[in-house]
């Protein structure tokens, strides 16, 4: 990693979710994260379906989703976590 570029987080991140068609995109992103803080638990999820499984069982501080996966988008993903965010604060 280059040494001028620095990445970090304010709040620490225990469990992370990667969603992607392709596995080589799943684990380079694995890999950045885990170069970060190899303590967070990656998960990885290759469409949209299981990415709701997950974040409805496991619900992780950190998700990055391909916008478009199969079964469900990145876009669906999004107005779902809206939801249990607006259904936890209301």
């Amino acid at each position: 990693m280059n040494d001028n570029c620095r990445v970090s987080w304010s709040k620490p991140i225990k469990r992370a979710l990667v969603a992607d068609i392709e596995s080589a995109n799943r684990l380079s992103i694995k890999n950045i994260i885990q170069s970060i803080d190899p303590n967070v638990d990656v998960l990885e999820v290759s469409d949209g379906k299981q990415a709701l499984d997950v974040i409805k069982a496991l619900p992780p501080e950190l998700i990055i989703a391909k916008r478009e996966l199969s079964i469900s988008n990145a876009y669906e993903i999004s107005r779902f976590i809206n939801h249990l965010i607006a259904k936890r604060y209301s």
